[in-house]
């Protein structure tokens, strides 16, 4: 084989793998602390959701979300399509919410699910959480909360 042809060939591949690599959107490290009555919020799921008819120069900004462990500190991700998920968020303005699960094989009305998880119900309603956040290109993007109980 000549130099020109394995040239070619390997131009070619790189090309191709450059072009299905799917980065997907640009985005930004985002982590926290969440406590909430004078202590770190465990096991909690943490959503930042896109306020509505937000879109930057890659399209509809997508929500974020990431998990709180032992200490309460979280890190979001973004859900791109079924088979990607990408470390970060999107630069944007978003709701923030806060909610823990019941244990498993529990029925719970919704009524009483502060009274199971421990958190106050308007944490996990976007339209209700007193929660903001703005994530951009340049910030350090670290958001902590402390959640208050209800007046």
């Amino acid at each position: 084989m000549n130099s020109r042809l394995v040239l070619s060939l390997a131009s070619l591949v790189l090309i191709l793998l450059l072009g299905c690599s799917g980065g997907g959107p640009a985005t930004h490290s985002v982590s926290g602390v969440i406590m909430f009555d004078g202590q770190p919020v465990t096991d909690a799921q943490v959503g930042f959701i896109p306020v509505d008819g937000q879109a930057n120069e890659e399209g509809e900004v997508k929500p974020a979300s990431g998990q709180t462990d032992s200490n309460g500190r979280y890190t979001l991700t973004t859900y791109v399509k079924p088979t990607q998920q990408v470390k970060g968020a999107m630069a944007g303005s978003y709701k923030v919410t806060v909610t823990k699960g019941v244990a498993e094989n529990r029925i719970v009305e919704y009524d009483d699910l502060s009274q199971q998880t421990g958190l106050p119900d308007l944490y996990g309603d976007a339209t209700q959480t007193p929660l903001s956040a703005t994530v951009t290109a340049d910030g350090s993007n670290n958001f902590d909360f402390t959640l208050e109980p209800p007046p």
